[in-house]
């Protein structure tokens, strides 16, 4: 028997095929076997406090075998990262300021310069106080998501 230690990041309901998601992160070293243990079976999923020990694959026929892999999954998510790069892009920060300007309007006073009035507004937008929480906080990562996210991708692709 195998056992998988990750972090949880996201969760989804699917009301209208009555299913959920649970997104988790873990090591990518551990990606093959992840894939090998999980990708379409059906699993027991258990869920236990959070333990002392590294993320990653162990292999549970011996007793205290030490994980895979000591690496820590990455102190920033995925949406949180693509936060941070997009309010250092003039791009985003211009259609952000256009879509928003109510918003824009609140808090230009107070950040100068456009990096820093771009994560401002996201978080406003979104009702976090750090992006890091678009990860964690399910609603704002829905309100990020449909509010932000594709609304910007839609706009790029009809840019061309």
């Amino acid at each position: 028997m195998k056992a998988l230690f990750a972090k949880v990041t996201n969760i989804k309901a699917f009301p209208s095929t009555g299913m959920a998601r649970v997104e988790i992160e873990a090591p990518y070293e551990q990606f093959a076997a992840i894939v090998s243990m999980l990708h379409e079976r059906q699993v027991l999923v258990t869920v236990a406090p959070k333990l002392d020990r590294p993320y990653g694959v162990i292999d549970g026929a011996a007793p205290g075998a030490p994980a895979h892999t000591e690496k820590k999954p990455p102190a920033i998510g995925a949406r949180a990262q693509w936060a941070v790069m997009r309010c250092q892009d003039p791009t985003f920060q211009d259609w952000l300021f256009d879509c928003f300007e109510d918003t824009r309007g609140e808090l230009q006073h107070s950040h100068a310069d456009p990096e820093t009035l771009a994560k401002a507004m996201l978080c406003s937008l979104c009702e976090i106080e750090s992006r890091k929480e678009l990860d964690t906080n399910v609603n704002a990562g829905e309100v990020f998501d449909s509010t932000i996210r594709k609304p910007y991708a839609e706009f790029l692709r009809e840019q061309g």
